[in-house]
């Protein structure tokens, strides 16, 4: 892979970390047989005291995804954006040719070596119209 795509590459995997570390749209809940349970007020303090955040957002950063989710990912075909940003998260080829035929992107699954030229040729529609 180009260095030039590689470049667009790091900057989606920054958007990803971003979108990981926003908060959560809803409340997070703790699951058991007897249904949901939410662990008491203690514990919770205890979490948010002793355990520091992986990732912490700076506004660049948040510009830098703001950019990505508007700009960047809209301008590809679905399957393309699926492909780009379950990569740039870290999934393997495998899953995500599973999660294109789950999703039904496709009717068939992909091999890896289709997924990598998909997945390329929306890296380089991306850095031709924004780099």
């Amino acid at each position: 892979m180009d260095a030039k795509l590689k470049e667009v590459e790091e900057v989606i995997k920054l958007a990803v970390e971003v979108d990981m570390a926003l908060p959560q749209v809803f409340r997070v809940r703790y699951r058991c047989t007897l249904g949901f349970l939410s662990p008491s007020l203690e514990v919770i303090q205890d979490r948010l005291l002793n355990e520091e955040p992986q990732f912490v957002v700076t506004e660049d950063d948040f510009k830098i995804w703001d950019m990505v989710c508007s700009d960047w990912l809209p301008m590809l075909e679905p399957k393309l954006q699926k492909i780009v940003w379950w990569k740039c998260s870290g999934m393997g080829w495998r899953r995500i040719a599973w999660l294109l035929k789950k999703h039904r992107y496709t009717q068939t699954e992909f091999s890896r070596w289709t997924l990598k030229d998909l997945y390329s040729k929306g890296l380089e529609k991306i850095y031709k119209n924004f780099c």
